[in-house]
């Protein structure tokens, strides 16, 4: 049996091209999963959120060791990412940080990883 983790990578970025539908984000959240080696437990679902102030599409994943999920605010100046990713299985944290940057122009990115096995223990931040 594998040991178990608690790793947890937490990102905030300023982005130039954001996912805009449902549908797109439900593929590009599905294709991550696969592109870091986990497996579907449930989902994905995704929402575009009209709320004034909070207009972007926001998306979710259940994963066997956890889960994965985004919002995107394609309205303010820069628009702005937050995903979070938590998993309790093995995580290539800067793969998932450079796919980030790449599918989404990001300009500014600020993150942590944290192993929450006892507690909270920052690993490594972008600060």
């Amino acid at each position: 049996m594998k040991e178990l983790k608690h790793l947890h990578l937490m990102v905030r970025a300023e982005i130039t091209k954001p996912i805009q539908t449902e549908e797109e984000a439900k593929v590009w959240i599905k294709n991550l999963v696969d592109f870091i080696d986990m497996k579907v437990a449930a989902g994905p679902i995704s929402k575009y959120v009209d709320m004034p102030g909070n207009e972007g599409v926001t998306a979710a994943i259940s994963v066997e060791t956890s889960h994965i999920a985004f919002h995107i605010w394609e309205k303010r100046d820069p628009m702005i990412l937050q995903f979070d990713l938590y998993t309790c299985g093995e995580l290539d944290h800067v793969k998932v940080l450079d796919h980030l940057t790449e599918t989404f122009g990001v300009t500014k990115m600020q993150w942590q990883y944290l192993d929450r096995e006892d507690g909270f223990k920052l690993l490594e931040t972008s600060n």
